[in-house]
């Protein structure tokens, strides 16, 4: 896998993730709500790989959540870093699988009857790419249920404002 550093708004791309994703299980009517408490900043990143990171994360999201739920997508601002934590109200991750979560191959349900289909690359393809593009990937319970993975990008500049 290749990746091609550029400078690119993260809440441009931020944006763009979501409305590749309107088209993704309509029927479920899930609201993806994007809160940004901090200005727009400047990431270094492949956006194509990027946009890639969020699809799958996004995508997964909506799969095991429930209709008619929220995804929620926060950032942060760390030491050199822009943070984005996607977090959905599905049934969550089961402990004992929390240590498999990217490898390839693997699934929570790897029964022949599972209920979602998948290939089980997906998060280890994000894991790659976002490790390819000098950030990390990881996963947190969420208190209340469901599952909040996140992945950080190389901050460039807060943009200019005005």
């Amino acid at each position: 896998m290749s990746v091609q550093l550029q400078t690119k708004s993260l809440v441009g791309l931020l944006q763009q993730a979501i409305d590749e994703q309107l088209y993704y299980l309509p029927e479920k009517q899930i609201q993806i709500v994007l809160e940004l408490p901090v200005p727009d900043v400047l990431v270094k990143t492949d956006a194509g790989r990027f946009l890639q990171i969020m699809s799958n994360l996004l995508s997964n999201a909506k799969k095991f959540s429930p209709a008619n739920s929220e995804i929620k997508i926060e950032t942060e601002i760390l030491a050199g870093f822009a943070k984005v934590s996607i977090a959905d109200q599905g049934p969550g991750i089961a402990d004992s699988f929390i240590p498999l979560l990217f490898s390839q191959f693997r699934q929570q349900d790897d029964s022949i009857s599972r209920e979602y289909g998948g290939t089980g690359l997906g998060l280890s393809i994000c894991k790659q790419l976002t490790e390819l593009m000098g950030g990390d990937i990881g996963y947190q319970k969420s208190e209340d249920g469901g599952a909040t993975f996140w992945f950080t990008t190389v901050l460039a500049v807060f943009k200019n404002e005005g």
